[in-house]
């Protein structure tokens, strides 16, 4: 039986919402400019291929649709880094993804052409491109589409500081919480009140799926914990966002730093920030998020996976240190914890 003691939080660290010393800009895409002497219009669209992408192009009329669907921010269903997803109106299947801060308040763009991305290799859905659609405007300015299957569920937790602020001057970007807010806070309980709920089954499925991924060269983005979706419904964790780097494999201490959120273990707990919680709930995160970290060791032995134990991850090791951790593994140094938790995924 789990015996939680009272512990002080007077000293958790509450991480700054600054990221005066974080740069994502080699991550980012920049809107492409190109000079052209005729005017690009729908008619002009082209596709080499027929393909389950352009069959769904011809038949959803999203050729048309397009510029309006991007114009209205009520389509917007989620932002993150780089890039911010849209929802297409009656449709089930896909969703949109541009550059996160691309400007839609041109009234006159165009499609010029389609393509087929898709990876007919990968069987799973891990939310991948199977299209990209070049939208351009009177000005010349062009604006990359990308079209990706949808994925069911509610992002896990929050995302860290550096994608809720402007990464030069430390501001909240437009429309954003400050990472302290309660909101945020409850968002966070929820998320592991949810995923402590669901079965040993469900984190064997969700490792076996970044496997499969893996093998084909796709990478998960563990730095930001909101692309990972819980679908309770269906008893799923579900993935989006994934990379393809094609090389190295997939690093399961960093999937379980973003699957327990614990960069926001801190900020959940701090006395300090004007939005406390009480000791009753902070030992709730605890409890939630030792009985998530049990639960995925279990499926790591299962699944015949280890940790990175010779080089841990910075994000991994900072699990490690976590309060959490150490009253899982009854043990405060660091690295006995490393040893304990590899431990309980090779023996339990």
């Amino acid at each position: 039986m789990l015996k939680i003691s009272p512990v002080s939080f007077g000293n958790i660290y509450k991480p700054a919402p600054s990221v005066n010393n974080t740069s994502f800009t080699s991550r980012l895409k920049k809107d492409e400019f190109v000079r052209t002497t005729n005017p690009i219009t729908s008619s002009e669209v082209q596709n080499a291929e027929d393909s389950t992408f352009s069959n769904w192009v011809k038949e959803s009329g999203i050729i048309e649709k397009l510029p309006e669907i991007l114009r209205n921010p009520d389509n917007i269903i989620g932002t993150g880094y780089v890039h911010k997803v849209y929802r297409i109106p009656d449709c089930d299947e896909y969703v949109l993804r541009v550059l996160r801060n691309t400007k839609f308040d041109y009234n006159d763009f165009n499609v010029e052409r389609y393509t087929d991305t898709e990876d007919k290799d990968l069987k799973i859905n891990i939310g991948q491109s199977i299209g990209s659609i070049k939208l351009r405007n009177s000005n010349k300015m062009t604006v990359m589409v990308d079209v990706l299957k949808k994925q069911k569920g509610t992002s896990i937790g929050n995302p860290p500081p550096q994608a809720i602020c402007n990464e030069y001057s430390g501001e909240l970007r437009e429309g954003e919480e400050p990472y302290e807010a309660m909101s945020r806070k409850i968002k966070y309980a929820d998320s592991l009140k949810s995923l402590a709920s669901l079965p040993v089954e469900t984190y064997e499925e969700l490792i076996q799926n970044v496997k499969e991924a893996s093998k084909l060269g796709y990478k998960f983005d563990y730095l930001n914990s909101n692309n990972l979706l819980v679908d309770e419904e269906n008893q799923q964790i579900n993935l989006i966002d994934m990379d393809c780097t094609r090389g190295g494999e997939e690093d399961y201490g960093s999937l379980l730093y973003a699957l327990t959120n614990i960069k926001y273990f801190g900020t959940y707990c701090s006395k300090y920030d004007g939005n406390p919680v009480d000791s009753n709930k902070q030992y709730e995160a605890i409890k939630n998020t030792i009985q998530i970290t049990e639960k995925y060791l279990k499926a790591m032995k299962r699944q015949n996976v280890k940790f990175n134990t010779e080089k841990p991850t910075i994000e991994f090791f900072e699990f490690v240190r976590s309060l959490p951790a150490t009253f899982l593994c009854a043990e405060s140094d660091p690295e006995e914890k490393l040893k304990i938790l590899q431990q309980k995924v090779l023996n339990d």
